[in-house]
């Protein structure tokens, strides 16, 4: 009897170290590629157009969400006679908006990685705001 509560222990704990470590990868996964990295992608191989038995989408961003860079959205490319560096730049590499995080990257000024989601959606229903609106968002 005691050999074999020996072995079950064993197996009960090698089942929960499996558990923990497939919740850690999933944490991980979680932080790199979003919590919607499951949602099918349009126009992917292999992905149907039809409802049924597909995923849910993912649903868009806005600049309400709490995990959305609220720098990013209120920092985009203005239309200025005289654009900023940083303008200038993002518009070169055809970006829709400026993150800040990544203006001063590898130097003194580093301010390290973004911890919110850049989302151009989220940008773009900012821009599309009242100016009383945009102001209460900050």
């Amino acid at each position: 009897a005691g050999r074999n509560s020996n072995i079950i222990n064993s197996i009960v704990s090698s089942a929960l170290q499996a558990s923990k470590m497939a919740d850690e990868a999933r944490a991980m996964l979680d932080a790199l590629m979003g919590a919607d990295r499951n949602a099918p992608v349009e126009g992917a191989a292999g992905s149907s157009n039809s409802s049924s038995g597909a995923a849910p989408r993912g649903r868009k961003k806005s600049c309400y969400d709490n995990d959305v860079c609220p720098l990013y959205c209120a920092w985009s490319l203005s239309s200025q006679e005289n654009p900023t560096w940083a303008e200038t730049v993002a518009a070169n590499e055809g970006a829709g908006g400026i993150d800040v995080f990544d203006l001063f990257t590898n130097t003194k000024s580093d301010i390290g990685a973004n911890p919110f989601r850049v989302d151009d959606h989220a940008r773009e229903e900012f821009a599309s705001l009242p100016d009383h609106e945009k102001r209460r968002l900050g």
